[in-house]
């Protein structure tokens, strides 16, 4: 069993570690010890369940090595950094017209759906307005 989650766990993390461990059993009862290496779909699926678990305890549980482990949950962080960087650039231009208190100016929706909204104002006008989002 897997221990030292990140977040609690919870019955689909925990699932998740079962399905996974059943899939390192059967990989291992049908391959030679001496000429293994394994399979990249399971190095993948042990990287996504660091959302829940430390991957110490991941690699623990797993019996796989731990440096192996974090190099492949590396190469996919840098992978979504990538992903992630090719945002489009917005330019906002200065408003002609002087800005009322805790107007909104500005409106930017992420790719993955994400909204930030800028208003002019004072730190507790700004407060305010992102508690009524």
């Amino acid at each position: 069993m897997i221990r030292t989650p990140k977040k609690h766990s919870n019955p689909e993390s925990l699932q998740a570690f079962e399905e996974l461990n059943k899939r390192f059993e059967v990989w291992r009862s049908t391959t030679q010890k001496g000429s293994r290496r394994i399979p990249e779909e399971l190095w993948a699926s042990a990287v996504k369940l660091s959302a829940w678990f430390s991957l110490s305890s991941i690699s623990q549980a797993l019996g796989i090595d731990f440096i192996t482990l974090k190099k492949k949950a590396m190469q996919k962080q840098d992978c979504h950094d990538l992903e992630t960087a090719k945002s489009e650039f917005v330019e906002l231009s200065q408003p002609r017209l002087p800005i009322a208190q805790n107007q909104q100016i500005a409106e930017i929706i992420g790719i993955d759906g994400s909204v930030l909204k800028v208003y002019s104002g004072t730190v507790a006008e700004i407060i305010k307005a992102f508690k009524q989002l």
